[in-house]
């Protein structure tokens, strides 16, 4: 078969959505630089691209999660602990904590950017005889009780059952391939 015209070849990369362009880019950057990271594609909101989530797999690097809006990728980063979600409903979580601190998280997409939605946090110490101290609870800035907090914490994660997990935890190269097949 000859080879076609050069004005009706496409190159590759011509045929990538621009949100592919940049997340491979933005893979291929993290990839020179760093060590072993996980990455998946997911679905946090209802358009029709996927989140590029991206786990550095270390406390002190964390997660981020990369949204692609007006034509822009935008990376924000979210924390060490896993991620919880509805999928397309435009709502996450994440909780965790330690050495009696801790905090449940959720957030939402709005014009490309993750924000936190709600933010709460309590902390407790134990007294000599292993009982739990209450040492006050926080809700997006008001101060509750404990049964208050537990009641925002179950209106929150109302849905937990449906929630959830990023399943896949990609390579560099396993994701620029899903990301080149991808079709929404």
């Amino acid at each position: 078969m000859p080879p076609q015209p050069a004005a009706t070849q496409r190159t590759a990369e011509a045929e990538l959505a621009a949100w592919q362009q940049q997340y491979i880019q933005i893979v291929q950057d993290i990839s020179a630089t760093r060590g072993e990271t996980a990455y998946d594609l997911v679905y946090l909101d209802a358009d029709a691209i996927p989140e590029l989530l991206i786990n550095y797999q270390t406390v002190a690097e964390g997660k981020e999660i990369c949204t692609f809006f007006e034509n822009e990728a935008r990376r924000t980063a979210i924390g060490y602990v896993g991620v919880l979600y509805l999928e397309r409903e435009n709502l996450f979580f994440q909780s965790g904590g330690r050495m009696g601190i801790y905090y449940d998280l959720v957030y939402t997409i709005r014009d490309g950017d993750v924000v936190i939605l709600h933010e709460g946090e309590y902390e407790t110490r134990w007294d000599d005889d292993g009982n739990a101290i209450d040492f006050g609870h926080l809700w997006d800035g008001v101060t509750l009780s404990a049964a208050e907090y537990e009641q925002k914490d179950n209106e929150t994660f109302a849905r937990l059952e449906e929630m959830r997990e990023p399943e896949n935890a990609y390579t560099a190269d396993e994701i620029i391939a899903e990301i080149l097949v991808f079709t929404s």
